[in-house]
């Protein structure tokens, strides 16, 4: 017996047969090539990520460093 070979039924696409894809279903290249392009950041970057939000007044207050062991006398 032959071990179970993990072949998917997908075979993948190769940058050339997306981009002809592309071509064919639009009539503007310009359209295409966006679309290829959004279609290769897809496989670069699979995941979507948040860019972080700025820090409110508020927060920035609240993270500020206090120095709890010194004590002003006053003088």
């Amino acid at each position: 017996m032959k071990p179970n070979q993990n072949q998917s039924s997908m075979q993948r696409q190769t940058s050339e047969e997306m981009y002809a894809y592309f071509e064919s279903t639009t009539s503007d290249w310009t359209e295409a090539q966006e679309l290829y392009d959004d279609w290769q950041r897809s496989q670069i970057y699979p995941y979507n990520l948040k860019v972080p939000k700025p820090p409110t007044p508020e927060m920035i207050e609240r993270a500020q460093f206090k120095d709890k062991t010194f004590r002003w006398n006053g003088k």
